[in-house]
């Protein structure tokens, strides 16, 4: 007859996956100075320096913004991009009509 021990409940329980990569230094840094916008009078400018493309900037503010969970506008600058807070005025693009129910 085989051997019967006692164990715990936690032998069935999953290790937690890993949520993908952690973020660069460089995208903290961005996620804490989008953080700190607290009214639409707060802005910054991301320079662009060295070989860096603006677009891949730009998909990085993006990113940044999304995992802060704060909605932003960005527009484009002589040097880079300027960042604030979204406003209905700073909203571009198609406007949807408010819909009646």
């Amino acid at each position: 007859m085989p051997a019967i021990n006692k164990v715990s409940a936690a032998v069935f329980d999953r290790p937690a996956k890993p949520r993908g990569r952690q973020p660069s230094p460089d995208q903290l840094a961005m996620m804490d100075r989008i953080r700190s916008l607290k009214t639409e009078k707060d802005a910054f400018e991301v320079l662009l320096i060295g070989e860096e493309k603006p677009a891949t900037v730009r998909a990085q503010i993006a990113r940044a913004s999304k995992a802060v969970g704060v909605d932003i506008a960005v527009l484009r600058s002589p040097h880079g991009w300027y960042v604030g807070l979204m406003t209905p005025e700073r909203q571009r693009g198609r406007r949807r009509a408010p819909t009646e129910r």
